[in-house]
């Protein structure tokens, strides 16, 4: 007849809970939002969407007029209806894009062109990208983009 150590047992226990906890900690919560933004066809950056998320900044530099920049939003993994980014410079709308409902990824891309940003940007340091849903309680900052701070080019 075999008999159990009680403390061989519960260190295992123990290490069960730990070995758990650490691997957990490196799996995102299924079915979060996130967002991806692209300079031309290249990926600036994404983020899933979390209460304790820090807007990210960009400064679009001295990248052509010609540059587009594109955001995907990703609602726990299907696309938005009544889409739309707005351009603010604090409560001021400078511009708002509307996009049209899609249920195809490759067309879900919001574009806005780098030149209408700029534009709009002269009279401010500092303005928000903001994206607003059906699916959404509350528009939802995605990104600054500033006149100082990291300039973000296109890889052509």
């Amino acid at each position: 007849m075999l008999t159990r150590n009680p403390r061989a047992l519960a260190m295992r226990l123990l290490m069960l809970v730990v070995l758990s906890a650490t691997l957990s900690s490196f799996a995102h919560a299924p079915g979060a939002d996130s967002f991806k933004v692209y300079l031309n066809d290249k990926l600036l950056f994404q983020q899933y969407v979390t209460r304790n998320n820090a807007v990210p900044t960009i400064n679009l530099g001295e990248n052509p007029g010609s540059d587009l920049l594109t955001i995907y939003y990703d609602h726990c993994g299907s696309i938005g209806t009544q889409r739309s980014l707005t351009l603010l410079d604090g409560q001021q709308v400078l511009k708002k894009w509307e996009y049209p409902d899609t249920q195809a990824v490759a067309a879900s891309g919001m574009n806005c062109r780098v030149s209408d940003i700029k534009a709009l940007q002269k009279s401010s340091k500092s303005i928000s990208l903001v994206y607003a849903s059906k699916e959404l309680e509350t528009p939802l900052a995605l990104l600054t983009i500033s006149s100082t701070g990291m300039t973000v080019r296109a890889g052509r």
